[in-house]
């Protein structure tokens, strides 16, 4: 499958302590075409929604949270997790580097609190504030 220049391709997903997927995180290692194949409550429609966060980040990052309850039922409660994560590798058509973004939030009295955003290049940690600034080199 060819990857067209500036097009973006996933090449892993962490979720830890996000809706049904817990404490010890789990990773997915994505290839360009992606099959979600499972039992019921195996966990695909979480999958799909954690997605759906990852889309809204950019934009509107409470707009998954309003559609699918409280930011607190996004946090897995099968123990005491205060906190939940998602990192996803990718890299850019063109580009030699892969890039991670992380996105740590939790609940404060039912509202949104980002711990930590940021992107960073998987090889050499530059890290990279919201708004651009560059944090680590």
């Amino acid at each position: 499958m060819s990857t067209k220049p500036g097009q973006l391709h996933f090449r892993s997903l962490q979720f830890t302590n996000l809706l049904s997927y817990g404490a010890e995180g789990v990773n997915f290692g994505l290839e360009p075409l992606n099959v979600l194949i499972g039992p019921n409550a195996a966990g695909k429609s979480n999958f799909i929604q954690a997605i759906s966060l990852l889309a809204a980040a950019p934009r509107s990052l409470l707009a998954p949270f309003r559609d699918g309850g409280t930011v607190a039922d996004w946090i897995w409660n099968g123990s005491d997790a205060e906190s939940a994560a998602i990192l996803i590798e990718f890299e850019k058509a063109g580009d030699q580097e892969p890039l991670t973004y992380q996105l740590t939030f939790a609940a404060n009295s039912f509202r949104l609190n980002v711990l930590r955003e940021q992107l960073y290049c998987s090889t050499e940690f530059n890290l990279v504030s919201r708004d651009g600034e560059i944090l680590y080199s």
